[in-house]
């Protein structure tokens, strides 16, 4: 029998009329005393340390100020949004649920319940005290809580905090609005969720080390509790969000603002909003001071990850997250911009409209003059522990983020991007201003012959990182990054499938060199070399597909049956050197869509079927991957002439000379032989290097290594200390040791310094 939907109550005059019959000291003694019994075990209560005093906000704290109103660009485009939408329901009044609405469905409209609460109570606001404001308000309310109530799901955590604040805001500043009856039930429905949250989250938010950490879900969770215990009075759930919840979000922010999206995963242009703008409204209403603290020290994140037209990138989220849609982060640099004036933030929101939100019209700040990093650099971004750059429309990083206390994996270790004019763009592309990008690229083993490439994570796919050791270098001519590792499936335990990986970037290419081994006897079907690119997702972007070229003879060492390069959009491929048995094409899913705008070039061993690939089994391949208005690298091979190395040399047309050597072993190698013929004018940079512009700001100290029985505890789980690095190894090598190379690290050589032209970009863009 089909289940009815949750639908709007009518109302009447006397549901808009103030009724006084009931108060909320009287409704909190009958329904709430109950509850309030029903804590904790003591050795629970006894983490979260004493509690502090029932806590009523100001009306200012619930609805603070907002400069100029009148003229507020997202205060006006809020009212008029609202306006519009009241207009709307005039003749199609508010649906409702059904029991199988998603719950970031009722995530978004508990968002426009608490502006229409706003618009409501502004007094600047043309909607001051409208009925039909109200009435949108008290529709929407007779949907959510009742969801909330018969409705359960893993997702609930997308709404609970705005439904909290909702209930919060209507018993503090409109308790004469809304009948005390219907305010009651909706108390009584918030209280057993609320209790759960306490219950569920109380021992995580007091113990729980940084590997057990989901951003995402735990700051909205520590607003819901915060929220939830100002409305029913129970001080307990503020006490434990606003200091333990509030001192493990502290372990998550990254020194350039990033936040960790779960365990040591880098964070995601999808959800990082959330964080600030849920930390800086808690701030708002509690006054605490570390949620501003918190909010605050994100600032850099949206300047230094995005590309041109301050678009953002997905090749360093998780591998379960690469959801390359329209998500931005103006929400957050208008937070940024009102805590802190940061200008780069404020360069950033430039590019796009003013966001219409009365939350965020609170922290609008006029006059901040607009600022970049500018259309050309390469630096160390701490966020993803590597280099990242721009040239333009083209947009490249290297994630060094090690993730060793986690079995989740990373998907790739570099990316790049080139980004249109927005105002630009075809109809098609629906505003998505991504031409084309490289999503990822490394090695796959297959375990079955029917591999499922539209889920993001597919359970017979060998492709993750695991128990890496990673090396960096970000220099302001080159970027670099060298890693050891092994190959596992999502959430399984590492293979004995072992990588080798090392990536030069420049401001016109990516060119990588990896290399697989086998460590014992494996069962496989085939082992794969993958590039995966994207030029969109569902019904944003275009579709492309791939232009082969053939390599020709006479292209110097870029000539032979194994070299092919493949044109998507505006990025080109190389394929220049390997020992798989074929190169093939094909076009998959981009995240949860059937639109198949993403494209794998596949480097396939052949296997018939799942066999036996006995210990040794090796696979390699160098790829080049640049934007089409770059000419291709002069030349580019493998070194391999030199015991304990494996490495690149790269020719670029300006006279440049790039040779990455790579320590594969565990030892010292010495390096004489490599410095006989280098220039004098040569430039030598090493792994640990770490540029930084002038407008960031320094880099943050590292945080001290365990030592005593804690070393002897992290040995345990792995051989390497905490960052990748090898124990007992120091990260810079001194000036004396210019010819050893420390075990799994790596050196760049530049050289043809004196008659390479200065470096440019090519392309003028906003």
């Amino acid at each position: 029998m089909e289940t009815p939907p949750i639908l709007p109550r009518q109302l009447s005059d006397i549901d808009l009329a103030e009724n006084g019959k009931s108060s909320r000291r009287d409704f909190l003694k009958t329904s709430g005393a109950a509850i309030a019994a029903a804590f904790l075990p003591a050795s629970a209560l006894t983490l979260l340390g004493g509690q502090v005093a029932e806590a009523h906000p100001a009306r200012l704290a619930l609805l603070p100020a907002i400069a100029d109103f009148a003229k507020n660009p997202y205060a006006q485009g809020a009212v008029a949004r609202l306006t519009a939408l009241l207009q709307e329901e005039k003749g199609t009044p508010f649906a409702g649920f059904s029991r199988s609405t998603a719950a970031g469905t009722v995530a978004a409209v508990c968002g426009d319940t608490l502006e229409f609460i706003r618009a409501y109570l502004y007094e600047e606001s043309s909607l001051k005290g409208n009925d039909d404001c109200l009435k949108a308000i008290i529709a929407r309310c007779d949907c959510i809580f009742p969801y909330a109530k018969h409705v359960k799901s893993s997702d609930d955590y997308l709404y609970q905090d705005q439904m909290s604040e909702i209930l919060l805001m209507l018993s503090e500043l409109m308790p004469s609005k809304i009948d005390q009856a219907r305010l009651a039930e909706w108390k009584e429905t918030l209280a057993p969720i609320m209790q759960a949250l306490y219950e569920a989250n109380a021992e995580h938010l007091v113990v729980s080390q940084l590997a057990k950490v989901w951003t995402n879900v735990d700051v909205r969770t520590i607003a819901a509790i915060t929220y939830g215990g100002m409305v029913l009075s129970l001080p307990k759930y503020r006490t434990l969000a606003l200091t333990s919840g509030l001192r493990l979000m502290e372990k998550v922010v990254q020194a350039d603002g990033g936040v960790n999206y779960s365990d040591e995963q880098n964070d995601c242009f999808a959800y990082h909003p959330v964080f600030v703008t849920t930390l800086a409204r808690l701030w708002q209403v509690t006054g605490e001071k570390a949620a501003h603290e918190l909010a605050a020290a994100t600032q850099w994140y949206v300047p230094v990850s995005t590309g041109a037209f301050g678009i953002p990138e997905y090749y360093t989220a998780p591998s379960w997250k690469q959801v390359w849609d329209l998500s931005g982060a103006a929400e957050a640099a208008a937070v940024v911009v009102g805590l802190t004036g940061n200008a780069y933030n404020s360069g950033y929101l430039k590019h796009f409209p003013p966001p219409a939100s009365l939350f965020l019209a609170s922290f609008y700040k006029d006059g901040v003059k607009p600022e970049s990093l500018g259309e050309s650099y390469i630096f160390y971004d701490q966020n993803i522990k590597g280099p990242r750059g721009r040239n333009g429309s083209y947009s490249f990083a290297a994630t060094g983020r090690s993730t060793l206390t986690s079995n989740r994996g990373k998907s790739t270790f570099v990316g790049c991007m080139v980004v249109d004019d927005p105002d630009k763009l075809p109809d098609q592309a629906h505003g998505f201003a991504v031409n084309s990008a490289l999503a990822g690229v490394g090695i796959e083993v297959t375990t079955s012959q029917r591999v499922d490439y539209n889920r993001s994570v597919p359970d017979d796919l060998v492709y993750l990182v695991q128990r890496e050791t990673v090396a960096t270098t970000a220099s302001p001519r080159v970027g670099a990054l060298s890693s050891h590792h092994r190959l596992s499936a999502y959430q399984h335990t590492a293979s004995d499938w072992f990588v080798t990986e090392g990536w030069l970037l420049t401001p016109e290419r990516i060119v990588g060199l990896i290399d697989l081994h086998a460590l014992s006897d494996q069962l496989a079907c085939a082992i794969k070399g993958v590039l995966r690119f994207v030029s969109g997702v569902g019904d944003l972007g275009v579709a492309r597909t791939f232009e082969k070229e053939e390599a020709k003879e006479g292209e110097g060492q870029l000539a032979g049956p194994a070299s092919v390069t493949y044109t998507y959009g505006a990025l080109k491929a190389r394929i220049v050197e390997h020992d798989f048995a074929d190169v093939a094409v094909s076009y998959v899913n981009t995240f949860n869509d059937t639109a198949r705008k993403s494209g794998r070039i596949v480097l396939s061993s052949q296997s018939p079927g799942v066999r036996m690939y006995p210990l040794g089994t090796s696979h390699f391949f160098v790829a080049e991957i640049h934007p089409t208005r770059f000419a291709p690298a002069k030349s580019i091979k493998r070194i391999t002439d030199m015991s304990g190395i494996v490495g690149l040399e790269v020719v670029e047309n300006s006279g440049l000379v790039y040779k990455l050597l790579v320590n594969d072993t565990s030892g010292v190698v010495d390096l004489t032989d490599a410095y006989k013929d280098v220039r004098e004018d040569a430039q030598v940079h090493d792994a640990g290097e770490s540029y930084r512009l002038s407008c960031l700001p320094p880099l943050a100290p590292k945080p001290a290594k365990p030592t005593g029985k804690l070393a002897e505890l992290a040995n345990l789980t792995s051989l390497l200390d905490l960052d990748g690095s090898i124990a007992g190894v120091k990260d810079d090598d001194s000036p004396e040791d210019k010819l050893l190379l420390k075990p799994y690290k790596h050196k760049i050589i530049i050289s043809g310094t004196k008659k390479a032209a200065p470096y440019k970009p090519v392309l003028p863009v906003r």
